[in-house]
């Protein structure tokens, strides 16, 4: 029986998970926060201001340099993102209606949606190409970052998603259910449920 649960299972994760998903544990040292999946390291310094209404953090994705600059002025509320020659790669929005959208010196935008408590996607061309949302798995909060669009493959954006999680603001006002509040669940619940069958079988 333990044996067909676990077929089951499986075969409902691999369902529900079809696109590619990076999944982030992250650990605070110090003044830096680091997100780690079995492939990629991506470290935030904490902000720090330059100058009224400015501040900065420096993000490191693997070997990669990259500087975050917050801007908050009257009038202007975005955050820069730079890489290490001090080239602007993008822009994100801090308010009004394209808030948190990312948009990159190529042109191409990524509107951000929030989809639920603890779900959010990313809408390029009116298609959702990003599901990004975090659950509670033995008592450890993780993120996952799901690419339905797998050309995007710029290290900016899992870096973009993280830091997002990082402000602590994420807002969802429609009490609608949604079909990502749903795979969610279900992949956290079936992931609990593998973790116990295993283990189980695992003491036969």
């Amino acid at each position: 029986m333990k044996k067909h649960l676990l077929t089951f299972i499986i075969v409902c994760c691999s369902c529900i998970t079809h696109a590619q998903t990076k999944t982030f544990t992250a650990d605070k040292a110090g003044r830096v926060t680091q997100f780690t999946s079995k492939s990629d390291t991506i470290s935030f310094s904490d902000y720090v201001a330059t100058m009224p209404g400015i501040s900065e953090r420096f993000v490191f994705v693997n070997d990669d340099q990259y500087k975050f600059v917050k801007i908050e002025n009257t009038g202007t509320h975005v955050q820069e993102i730079f890489d290490n020659s001090g080239n602007k790669i993008a822009t994100i929005s801090l308010t009004g209606s394209g808030q948190n959208n990312i948009r990159f010196a190529d042109g191409m935008e990524l509107k951000f949606l929030s989809t639920g408590k603890t779900t959010w996607s990313y809408i390029k061309d009116g298609k959702e190409v990003i599901k990004a949302f975090y659950y509670l798995l033995e008592e450890k909060k993780h993120y996952a970052v799901q690419w339905e669009d797998t050309t995007l493959t710029s290290p900016l954006i899992p870096a973009a998603i993280l830091e997002y999680t990082l402000a602590g603001k994420h807002k969802y006002r429609n009490k609608k259910k949604t079909g990502a509040i749903i795979a969610v669940v279900g992949i956290s619940a079936a992931l609990a449920v593998m973790r116990m069958a295993l283990e189980d079988d695992s003491d036969l």
